[in-house]
């Protein structure tokens, strides 16, 4: 299967979710997430629907809807999944939160060379740099500064992905990496990019990234 028919299949279950959530039955939708190949994927594409269907929706009919919502509580306790079992149920969880984790080889290439990031405009082009601030932040999480005149925050905004590539150039191998962004402007991430760019004496970030990794695929660029 190739890079362009895992994501047009994965993209096909967003556009489910979202079919299924139009017609009222959210326990079909949520069995069709149990089966996914991907579940934080696809529920980044509804999101990505979501954002765009509500974008013209009356302002004032949606603040009536969340207002109700607040008043009416959370729905009843239960658990939402077919297979009704705590290890199930805990094995989704890790799922959605990403089974992926960077392995030693992984590390090691991402601690010593500088990586390649890569976003896309709107419009579908490419915006592809070093990044030498990229730092591992956990076993499945990256972490970068954005600077001033990053290229990046726009292209996240607009809702691409975050692409990553490292080159082992003694081996010629090396690693395709992609995750979902999440930007901070305060609090604990964003203060290790302040303090990243005081140690290296550059200009405060316009923002630090959180890439949260769900997929890798090795490189051969022996050819």
């Amino acid at each position: 299967m190739t890079v362009e028919t895992w994501r047009d299949g994965i993209w096909l279950e967003s556009i489910g979710l979202f079919q299924q959530a139009r017609a009222g039955n959210h326990q079909a939708a949520m069995r069709l997430l149990e089966t996914s190949a991907d579940p934080a994927t696809t529920v980044h594409g509804l999101l990505r629907m979501l954002v765009v269907f509500l974008r013209d929706e009356d302002p004032e009919k949606m603040e009536r809807f969340l207002d109700a919502s607040l008043r009416a509580g959370a729905p009843p306790l239960g658990s939402p999944f077919v297979r009704d079992s705590a290890a199930f149920a805990e094995g989704f969880a890790g799922r959605l939160r990403g089974g992926f984790r960077l392995t030693g080889h992984m590390r090691a290439l991402l601690e010593t060379d500088i990586p390649v990031l890569a976003t896309a405009t709107p419009e579908g082009a490419p915006a592809v740099g070093p990044t030498s601030s990229l730092r591992i932040w956990d076993e499945r999480t990256l972490f970068y500064y954005e600077p001033p005149t990053g290229r990046h925050l726009a292209n996240f905004r607009a809702g691409s992905v975050a692409t990553v590539a490292v080159i082992d150039q003694d081996n010629f191998t090396g690693y395709r990496f992609v995750g979902l962004p999440e930007v901070h402007h305060n609090g604990d991430v964003f203060e290790a990019a302040v303090t990243f760019a005081r140690a290296q004496d550059v200009s405060p970030p316009a923002a630090a990234v959180l890439i949260h990794l769900h997929e890798a695929e090795m490189l051969d660029v022996s050819a």
